[in-house]
């Protein structure tokens, strides 16, 4: 290795170059890296001529840091070097040795922040993740238990963003999902916890001093964090679950558990107009607290939903809504009962139908109105003896008791169920297809109405799986002779494309919002063609298209080909049932085309008429 300081000018210059290759491959195994050398070259002419090496020894070590090398090989590199320096200041070697390995190690150490950061933080949101929230928790639930206080998780879900991706795309929902985390956070305690744990779902942790008071203010906030205008310009809404346990935590880890349980009940819950649906977890201490006097309870109030028929737009039927007012918050009759003590619940339902009652005795006997019953709570002798006293004013089929299996099996009950109906009262099994209502179950109990729940709606256009399920749906209900209502209708679009597949009455925000008296939602209508404006071509089309592959499929497998080409089914009818099926025959054959189209105005007076009276067979 040649001494720079016995050399001037370019041949200083060279020699650098020269001793810096030397060092970066014996550093780096035999290989190169220009940027490397280049990096030490300029160093080394730095040391020669006895400047401020500080510079280029932080360019080294960070490098090195680049290239994955240890702290050690920066030492070892500028080592190398000092023979090259010859007699010269040693002191501004071992500082550039000094800087070059700091470089290094506070690059290392970014790296493990950066790393850290990844494990434990939500890369869009900049929040804690699932994992940072569960160690949160577990620390929250230690510190429970040495101050004997409570602990309360919310686990917030944005209901809207599947519409919004199919509309404006991916980013628009990660902008959203950013904003809606930043308004959060901004206005939540220092001392809670805010925390990504899904994709559009947050988890908020924090102490609790009342757990009467805590879920209305939550709502509150929420509500106020979706009234920000880009937020509300998207029409994001959002359901919350709320678990809360006021006395030292068992199983602060389960806490989360069970407020994602509470977010499931919430977005089951009817439309109601608002922003935010909540649903509160059961506390385990609530089991056995005392039952608060009607005077402390929640300030109820009944609001009335249209049910209607798709094909007119008229409302058939009303369903009455419970609102309760907690801590200054509306919230829904579900999203807090099921923190109430049982006594309390039936002291809510008795006031509920005793509004209802009220409304009714003003309006007489065309007022027809579907109430809601928790069926674990049929087993109720006071409020039983109740409804049974309230039916004998009533015209029968007035009173529609929507019946939802959260935690009770409806069959448990069927002599109760069957005392209300023999009484005059109807019976809707509400949320069909979340609760215990398996076919076995739904065949043994006196029904006449079928709610279907609103998740297979989930996405913002019927795909073929939900045509399918809708399909059967429609047929179990024609098979039962039972209403069928689709719940959760958010558009007139939607709307028409279950009128399509055979549904007839349907409930939902797009088709008339909770109104405040009876009069006026018994009133509402939609305009009749406006449902059949809305629909999409494109779906209506595709609907009816796979309507009519179900119905060839069926007509294949139900009437078979004799070997001789005619009809199998015929000759093994009765003659009345026989002469009807080649009706049908006859008719299938008048309207079918030369070109394979059909065309049903080549039907004569009397094949319309057995038209019309195969598609009443059907439709009832």
């Amino acid at each position: 290795m040649v001494s720079a300081r016995h050399l001037d000018g370019a041949n200083e210059a060279t020699a650098c170059a020269v001793d810096a290759k030397f060092a970066v491959a014996r550093v780096l195994g035999g290989h190169r890296d220009a940027e490397l050398e280049a990096i030490v070259t300029r160093l080394l002419e730095r040391l020669a001529r006895g400047d401020d090496p500080d510079l280029e020894a932080a360019r080294l070590g960070a490098r090195l840091d680049f290239l994955g090398m240890r702290p050690s090989s920066a030492v070892q590199l500028l080592a190398s070097l000092r023979p090259a320096l010859g007699a010269g200041d040693p002191t501004l070697l071992e500082r550039a040795m000094s800087v070059a390995t700091d470089a290094l190690c506070a690059g290392r150490e970014q790296e493990l922040e950066r790393l850290a950061r990844l494990v434990t933080r939500d890369p869009l949101t900049g929040l804690p993740n699932r994992r940072a929230f569960l160690e949160a928790l577990e620390h929250a639930e230690a510190r429970a238990r040495r101050g004997g206080h409570g602990l309360a998780v919310a686990v917030v879900g944005l209901d809207a963003l599947e519409h919004v991706a199919v509309r404006a795309g991916e980013g628009l929902v990660d902008e959203l999902l950013a904003e809606f985390a930043r308004l959060l956070a901004g206005s939540i305690r220092a001392s809670d916890v805010l925390a990504r744990i899904g994709r559009d779902t947050f988890a908020l942790l924090g102490d609790v001093v009342s757990a009467a008071t805590a879920p209305g203010a939550l709502l509150a906030r929420i509500e106020a964090v979706l009234a920000a205008p880009r937020l509300a310009r998207e029409g994001l809404c959002a359901s919350i679950g709320v678990a809360i346990t006021t006395e030292r935590p068992q199983r602060a880890s389960g806490l989360i558990e069970d407020a994602q349980a509470a977010l499931h009940t919430a977005r089951s819950l009817p439309e109601d107009g608002t922003a935010v649906r909540i649903a509160v977890a059961p506390a385990p201490e609530l089991a056995s607290r005392p039952s608060q006097a009607p005077s402390q309870l929640p300030r109820l109030d009944v609001v009335y939903q249209p049910i209607v028929d798709l094909a007119t737009g008229t409302t058939k039927r009303v369903e009455a809504l419970s609102r309760l007012e907690v801590d200054g918050a509306r919230c829904s009759f579900d999203a807090l009962v099921a923190s109430l003590g049982r006594g309390e619940r039936v002291a809510l339902h008795r006031q509920s139908l005793e509004r209802v009652l009220a409304d009714i005795d003003r309006l007489g006997t065309h007022a027809a109105v579907n109430l809601n019953v928790d069926a674990d709570l049929l087993n109720d002798e006071s409020l039983i003896e109740d409804l049974t006293a309230a039916l004998a004013h009533l015209a029968r089929g007035q009173l529609r008791l929507e019946i939802t299996e959260r935690s009770m099996l409806l069959t448990a009950h069927l002599a109760t169920v069957r005392h209300l109906r023999e009484h005059g009262a109807s019976i809707s099994l509400d949320d069909f297809g979340t609760g215990y209502a398996s076919l076995s179950r739904l065949l043994a109990t006196p029904l006449d109405e079928i709610k279907l729940e609103r998740t297979i709606l989930g996405r913002p256009s019927i795909g073929e799986l939900s045509h399918i399920l809708v399909a059967i749906a429609v047929a179990l209900a024609r098979a039962l002779r039972v209403d069928l209502v689709v719940e959760g209708i958010d558009s007139l679009a939607r709307a028409g494309t279950l009128l399509a597949l055979g549904v007839t009455t349907g409930q939902g925000y797009a088709l008339g919002p909770p109104l405040p008296s009876l009069e006026e939602a018994l009133a509402h209508r939609v305009e009749a063609d406006a449902i059949a404006r809305a629909a999409s071509p494109g779906d209506l089309a595709t609907t009816r298209a796979w309507i009519w592959r179900q119905a060839l499929g069926c007509l294949v497998s139900a009437d078979p080909l004799a070997a001789d080409g005619s009809c199998a089914v015929a000759p093994m009818l009765d003659e009345t049932a026989r002469r009807a099926h080649l009706a049908y025959h006859r008719l299938l054959a008048a309207v079918l085309r030369d070109d394979g189209v059909i065309d049903l105005r080549r039907l004569d007076a009397s094949q319309v008429a057995t038209l019309s009276s195969l598609r009443g067979d059907v439709e009832g």
